[in-house]
């Protein structure tokens, strides 16, 4: 077994036996009390859940919530976006809306459900306060991104003259995108509660927050459990989506930083060799053009000579001594 596989089993294992511990002081609390319309027991809870999953429109109120907090994530988003770019763009909008934003994550969210339920239709107070609630932590991951982004790069695509939008693609996305995910994941697990608070005090049709509303309403303990229980575990499943959604973005980034090491590396040993080719090729010819010096200058020494001795030839005269010593030694060799 791989250290990846044994660091799991042993994190499976620590979170089963944390789960079982407190599942345990749940049953004793429920035992202690022995009042089902106060705490219910882990098997009573079980069973309120199979009779709600089993219910044949379980699924609808469950779609029909999900779609209305991911509507009001996905609005929250867009808009946290586009003002955290207004912001950047401008230092005067940037003055303008920062304070606003600040307010709307200040107040509790309670106060702008009531709010909300006297403007809007109930079935969109939930979609509405998940997006007000999204929108601040989004704004102020992504605005910060901004502001960190290195400005050496920016002069680097302002020298190289690149257009808004190459510069937008290639420098602020890569830049901001760590602070987007990093908010986002923040903020889907606050609008899925912010948008279930919202649906008990709206009560719109074919919600978990209806369900939860009617069941303190009519004292059913058991099902207010199950259904406070089925919050929890998509709660757990979207945190775990998110982080699986930046794992995969981290290794994606990952690999994409490696291959970009290696091509460079393989251009460099490329250029390397082409350098040492050159070195090479200028060694070669300087021994070609030295052996060349050589045989021009051995044909200089060559050339001298005979000059020196065609000079020496001519300053002998038929009157000069040499030139008897040299006619002597002609007529005895004769």
């Amino acid at each position: 077994m791989s250290l990846k596989n044994k660091i799991q089993k042993h994190k499976f294992i620590t979170g089963l036996i944390v789960f079982l511990f407190w599942i345990g002081v749940w049953a004793m609390a429920a035992r202690s009390v022995n009042q089902e319309l106060l705490i219910p027991s882990p098997a009573v809870v079980a069973r309120h859940l199979v009779s709600i999953v089993r219910d044949p429109g379980f699924f609808k109120i469950i779609g029909t919530s999900l779609l209305r907090v991911l509507g009001g994530f996905v609005s929250g988003c867009l808009l946290g976006v586009l003002l955290a770019v207004l912001c950047g763009v401008s230092a005067a909008l940037d003055a303008l809306l920062y304070p606003i934003v600040r307010i709307i994550s200040s107040v509790p969210v309670t106060s702008f459900i009531i709010l909300v339920m006297l403007w809007i239709a109930y079935t969109y107070v939930p979609v509405f306060i998940a997006a007000l609630l999204v929108t601040p932590i989004v704004f102020g991951n992504v605005r910060t991104g901004i502001q960190e982004t290195d400005p050496q790069l920016l002069e680097v695509a302002k020298m190289y003259r690149f257009g808004r939008l190459k510069t937008l693609k290639i420098v602020y996305i890569p830049s901001v995108l760590p602070y987007f995910y990093s908010g986002a994941l923040t903020a889907l697990g606050l609008a899925w509660k912010a948008g279930i608070a919202a649906e008990v005090l709206a009560l719109p049709k074919n919600a978990i927050g209806s369900g939860m509303y009617y069941s303190k309403l009519y004292l059913e303990t058991g099902d207010l459990f199950a259904w406070t229980v089925i919050v929890v575990i998509f709660s757990f499943f979207f945190e775990k989506l998110m982080q699986a959604i930046m794992k995969r973005r981290k290794r994606k980034e990952t690999q994409e930083s490696q291959k970009a090491q290696r091509e460079k590396e393989a251009r460099e040993e490329q250029e390397a060799g082409r350098e040492a080719r050159r070195e090479a090729m200028a060694d070669t010819g300087s021994e070609i053009e030295k052996e060349l010096q050589r045989e021009v200058l051995a044909e200089s020494d060559k050339d001298t000579e005979e000059k020196a001795w065609l000079e020496a030839a001519a300053g002998i005269r038929p009157e000069s001594p040499a030139f008897s010593r040299l006619k002597g030694e002609e007529d005895s060799s004769s």
